[in-house]
């Protein structure tokens, strides 16, 4: 789907298409009112996931275009062509062109201050995810402390979760434009075109080594964090003896934290004029610590996980750096995106990191088969750190960018045509 919002005028279009389909299939739940309807919900449950995952994508593929037409990129640019020029009023008037910024800014290469831009809309894109998260979550437990039958329960809440995202929909759908790249070749199947360009961008991957790294430690690293959650969970239910109300508390934490993480990695990148990629290096450095201090429970009880409250430290550490692992990742990605091809990458990205999603937990239930420890299923998270780690500081961002650029001038994105792109926010 994303290569045929990267070459139509549907790229908006598509996306709310996706995200009403999802909607509706929240909200069509509510007619699960007993067990014998488990085909109906698991259809309408597998419509949802489509419908998510698909508008995930293009809201993805909008971060690098609404970030190269910021203010604040396009300020940069035009005082590096230009030199000290007073700041246009179509960009003053937007009040996203501040002096104390754009004075900083001035400080920088244009496309630092770019990648500092997509850092931030990165984070606000979480931080506002996550508080949402909290809300639907609370309104959820509400529903099921209240309502006595649970299976309908949980039914009203998804679909109380298909009404907010329609509700929150309707604003980006009013304000947010449309923004059309070149026309598909002529003569193009558009049945087949989707499936062709996917095994195309797939093929191109391995003309973008630096993206390819970058993409093999984005898969570890997701599968490590996934894991993680999955493992900790389960730990803290059959080790630690946990009942549900304290794991109740630790679920609510983890968003709430996870906000914190990708606004505040946000704010230290900016504030200390810190890169994306040493960012994510301290997210692989902080990840392998949290692992290594549950591994210290093998040699004693006093520390090291054996104990119920040592479980909200960990999951409010977990949390921050969950966080700004997914912003920050988002943000790198784009700098080693095609310009033209973001929805795209971006398609491969999204199945480089829930392809991930079932491989740790596998792995994690094979080493807690073979060793009746549920700990030792954390080494193999280490291991996912470390590799990751290892990738991100292998790949280098700035030889990927250019290859990036290269890259989209071959598929026919050229510099005028996107150059016009841009006009459009203006």
């Amino acid at each position: 789907m994303g290569t045929l919002a990267d070459h139509s005028k549907n790229r908006k279009r598509m996306m709310f298409s996706f995200a009403a389909l999802g909607c509706a299939s929240c909200i069509c739940l509510l007619g699960i009112r007993h067990s014998s309807l488990i085909g109906a919900a698991s259809a309408l449950y597998t419509l949802a996931c489509i419908g998510y995952g698909c508008s995930l994508v293009f809201y993805y593929a909008y971060i690098p275009l609404l970030a190269r037409a910021h203010p604040r990129t396009i300020y940069r640019k035009l005082t590096e062509a230009y030199g000290d020029i007073q700041v246009p009023d179509v960009l003053a008037e937007t009040k996203l062109a501040k002096p104390k910024k754009l004075e900083r800014d001035a400080k920088h290469l244009p496309h630092v201050v770019e990648e500092f831009v997509t850092g931030r809309m990165s984070a606000l894109g979480n931080l506002w995810m996550n508080l949402a998260a909290v809300l639907v979550l609370g309104i959820g437990v509400g529903i099921l402390s209240v309502v006595a039958d649970q299976m309908y329960a949980m039914m009203i809440g998804s679909a109380i979760v298909g009404l907010w995202w329609a509700v929150f929909t309707i604003y980006p759908f009013m304000f947010l434009k449309d923004r059309p790249g070149p026309p598909l070749p002529e003569g193009t199947n558009k049945l087949m075109f989707p499936l062709n360009s996917f095994k195309k961008t797939c093929a191109d991957v391995w003309q973008l080594p630096e993206t390819l790294k970058f993409l093999v430690g984005w898969f570890l690293l997701a599968d490590g964090m996934n894991t993680c959650m999955n493992i900790t969970s389960l730990f803290a239910q059959t080790v630690l003896n946990m009942d549900e109300n304290l794991m109740a508390i630790a679920i609510l934490m983890a968003p709430i934290t996870s906000m914190i993480g990708a606004f505040g990695f946000s704010y230290i990148q900016e504030r200390f004029n810190i890169r994306t990629r040493k960012l994510i290096l301290v997210v692989c450095l902080i990840s392998s610590l949290l692992i290594t201090y549950v591994m210290i429970g093998f040699g004693t009880t006093a520390w090291g996980f054996n104990h119920p409250a040592e479980l909200y430290p960990l999951v409010a550490v977990f949390g921050i750096v969950n966080g700004a692992a997914i912003a920050l990742t988002r943000a790198q990605f784009v700098e080693l995106c095609p310009p033209g091809m973001e929805a795209e990458m971006f398609s491969l990205f999204r199945v480089t990191d829930k392809g991930s999603a079932f491989i740790g937990p596998l792995v994690a239930a094979g080493i807690n088969t073979a060793t009746h420890d549920l700990r030792y299923a954390y080494v193999w998270c280490l291991v996912l750190f470390v590799s990751s780690g290892f990738f991100f500081f292998w790949c280098d961002t700035k030889k990927g960018r250019e290859q990036a650029q290269a890259m989209s001038l071959l598929d026919g994105f050229t510099v005028e045509a996107i150059n016009k792109r841009l006009k459009a926010f203006l």
